[in-house]
């Protein structure tokens, strides 16, 4: 009996050692599940909170007004640095005009000039056909023939001693003796 008891004894120590382990197993197994539904709980909240339409709305909005304050203060940036370009060219355009204006006043006073040079020109060449004429039609004759040919066409003493660049006394006393030479020559006849 005591062979059975022993081996009884050993038996029982062996299921309780059984039961003690399957315990154990149970034991920790329910510890296991019950960290694991924590866990699944708590992760499942923070998911919750994370994909929260009220959240997900405030981090879109925070998300948004930082972009926006960004754009804002990018587009204030390239405003200015557009204006700052825009004022550099204006004072550019300024002095462009400035320039174009001077240039057009000169072009105006250097046509002007030229307008007059030319009727210079055309005084001069005038000036210079008439003395040719004048030479030709009076350097031969001699200065009566030559006072009364102007005689002739019409032109008065003060016209004829411009013409002949002379005093108008000297043209009165040539007058004066060319119609003495033809009374005397009246006479001789």
């Amino acid at each position: 009996m005591s062979t059975r008891l022993k081996s009884g004894s050993r038996l029982s120590f062996r299921r309780r050692l059984l039961v003690a382990e399957n315990l154990i197993t149970y034991l920790l197994f329910f510890v296991l599940l019950m960290i694991w539904a924590v866990s699944f709980l708590a992760l499942r909240s923070s998911i919750k909170k994370r994909c929260d339409r009220k959240t997900l709305l405030l981090d879109l909005t925070d998300e948004f007004r930082g972009l926006e304050a960004e754009f804002n203060r990018v587009t204030d940036r390239n405003i200015s640095l557009l204006e700052e370009r825009v004022g550099g060219l204006q004072q550019y355009l300024k002095e462009a005009d400035e320039k174009i204006a001077f240039l057009k006043t000169s072009v105006d006073e250097m046509g002007r000039a030229v307008e007059v040079l030319k009727a210079e020109q055309q005084k001069t060449a005038q000036l210079k056909q008439d003395l040719d004429m004048y030479e030709k039609e009076y350097k031969e004759k001699p200065l009566i023939e030559k006072i009364e040919s102007l005689q002739r066409k019409g032109l008065s003493r003060v016209e004829i001693a411009r013409k002949l660049a002379m005093p108008v006394a000297e043209i009165d006393i040539a007058l004066a003796f060319a119609a003495n030479a033809d009374s005397i020559d009246n006479i001789r006849e």
